[in-house]
């Protein structure tokens, strides 16, 4: 059973994978030019023969500058979850709890940090993700916690390629990569190879 829950997952993640290639090819390439990284804004091969040439290659970034602007703005207005009572069956007070309850977990979390993180990835490479977890409390409980938190690399989500909401709210799965050091993951993880 446990064989076939990870051959599944295997090819959910390569059908993942594949499916979002172009756009991450894409962000890729906006990453390494908004932030001129690699190749950045001279192509590899026009940066060589301009050097062999004895010719300057000259980076004048004005793109950063618009993507700070952006970033103010949002900043300067930021994202909030807001519960609103909508139809008959919705109380105003429940909202409020439920509002109050979500500014906790926001406040606990940093969340301002996540959101200003997806929101700078969605800017410079159109992708940009955060997170929602829970986490025991501590080692002896069962009460768990709810957290947001943020994703440093959004070429690292994964999502079913076939979602077609824009929200992705109907993906069946979707795959974070995390580099985990091989001795924590055996500390996680005991009797796994």
């Amino acid at each position: 059973l446990m064989d076939d829950i990870i051959s599944e997952a295997k090819e959910y993640y390569k059908e993942s994978v594949t499916g979002w290639q172009h756009i991450y090819d894409e962000a890729r390439d906006d990453l390494k030019f908004v932030y001129d990284l690699d190749e950045g804004q001279w192509p590899d091969s026009i940066r060589k023969q301009r050097e062999a040439d004895g010719r300057p290659v000259i980076t004048v970034n004005k793109l950063q500058k618009f993507v700070r602007q952006i970033r103010g703005d949002q900043m300067m207005n930021r994202p909030r979850i807001k519960v609103i009572p909508v139809d008959d069956y919705a109380d105003v007070q429940t909202a409020e709890l439920y509002n109050g309850l979500i500014r906790q977990i926001e406040y606990l979390s940093t969340a301002e940090i996540a959101y200003d993180t997806a929101y700078m990835h969605a800017i410079s490479c159109s992708v940009g993700f955060f997170r929602l977890i829970t986490k025991y409390e501590d080692d002896a409980s069962f009460d768990q916690g709810i957290y947001i938190k943020r994703i440093i690399n959004p070429l690292a989500v994964h999502f079913d390629p076939y979602a077609v909401e824009f929200t992705l709210e109907d993906a069946r799965y979707c795959f974070i990569e995390e580099l985990v050091d091989k001795k924590d993951f055996k500390k996680r993880y005991p009797g796994s190879e």
